[in-house]
């Protein structure tokens, strides 16, 4: 399945007038989402109600939060830690 990445490496090129895409495009390649279109065959199939999938939509954008949350409040990892399992400590055969 190919795709198009919508928005830009991170938050603020747009911002920054780092534009190396034009809107045209951008829109072009929306109406072709595989997920969009997906979501439109899975309803236009009677297979899931828009509701339904609205509802997983909430449960993916709850546990994103949940982890994000969990990230923020967790402590910062010592340094020594950067490069624990990193590398092979010895061969084992």
């Amino acid at each position: 399945c190919k795709t198009y990445r919508f928005r830009g490496h991170y938050v603020g090129e747009g911002s920054r007038g780092l534009t190396y895409r034009s809107e045209e495009e951008i829109k072009k390649w929306q109406k072709k989402c595989p997920i969009k279109i997906f979501k439109d065959y899975l309803t236009g199939e009677k297979i899931y109600t828009k509701s339904f999938l609205e509802g997983i939509d909430e449960q993916i954008d709850t546990e994103i939060q949940e982890a994000v949350r969990f990230a923020e409040e967790s402590p910062y990892p010592e340094a020594e830690d950067a490069l624990k399992d990193l590398f092979v400590e010895e061969i084992i055969r």
